[in-house]
């Protein structure tokens, strides 16, 4: 994969096996670690901690996202 076409994900912050293992979950749609390690190229040492920032990441993004839609 070229993974030089998904450096906009670099720019909001996420890491280089960050953004592997996100764009090999939004093709596969789903994965388990192992497919997400071996077909996005993340070692497997490091998949757990990568996803666990993921879902940090994406977190804290939609709590951002409530806050600026609420009415004030």
């Amino acid at each position: 994969m070229h993974w030089k076409e998904f450096e906009l994900l670099e720019e909001v912050g996420l890491t280089g096996y960050e953004r592997k293992a996100l764009v090999t979950l939004m093709i596969h749609g789903v994965a388990d670690a192992e497919t997400l390690c071996r077909k996005g190229e993340v070692p497997s040492s490091k998949i757990s901690r990568q996803w666990r920032n993921l879902l940090i990441w994406v977190s804290s993004k939609s709590n951002q996202r409530g806050r600026d839609s609420t009415p004030r």
